[in-house]
């Protein structure tokens, strides 16, 4: 076995929790609709070429997110190519709780800034107003805003939650 391998199985031994969210179906179908409309409406291939190819480039960068719970660390990938890769320390979390969050609030699903209970929070989310608050206990850097909290959108809250308090110091 060489080191690459055992690195490998290392990391997966470790998994203590881990979520692969893809697409909710009505932006599926919002992509449809829109792929349709551009095929209805365009006046040559290349034009549905380019949308498509558009089309499909922003669904590879945005289209997915995995929730990667170790005993050490908390990480997040957001996009198929992994255009976000976010790692908390379990040592560095102050507080978890499973939440409903209002989505126009969050100024919508992606890597966003809004608001939850008159804070300030950072957010990353693919769909769904379900999801985890994580409190900090240092300010943790979000973007260029150092912020306190956290909400990580998750299909399946109250798994994620148990997982990580079954970790968490917290007292």
């Amino acid at each position: 076995m060489n080191g690459e391998e055992g690195s490998a199985m290392a990391q997966k031994t470790d998994t203590v929790y881990e979520e692969i969210q893809s697409p909710s179906p009505s932006l599926s179908a919002f992509m449809i609709l829109i792929i349709l409309f551009v095929f209805f409406n365009m006046s040559s291939p290349t034009e549905l070429a380019i949308v498509l190819l558009i089309v499909t480039f922003l669904y590879v960068l945005f289209g997915f997110m995995t929730i990667h719970l170790t005993r050490k660390h908390l990480k997040i990938r957001y996009g198929f190519v992994g255009i976000l890769n976010k790692s908390l320390p379990l040592s560095e979390i102050k507080s978890v709780r499973s939440i409903t969050y209002q989505v126009w609030k969050m100024g919508g699903w992606g890597m966003r800034g809004g608001f939850f209970e008159n804070n300030i929070v950072g957010g990353i989310t693919i769909g769904g107003n379900r999801g985890v608050l994580i409190t900090n206990k240092t300010g943790q850097k979000f973007f260029r805003y150092t912020i306190d909290s956290v909400i990580i959108g998750s299909k399946h809250p109250e798994k994620l939650k148990v997982a990580l308090v079954k970790l968490l110091p917290i007292a």
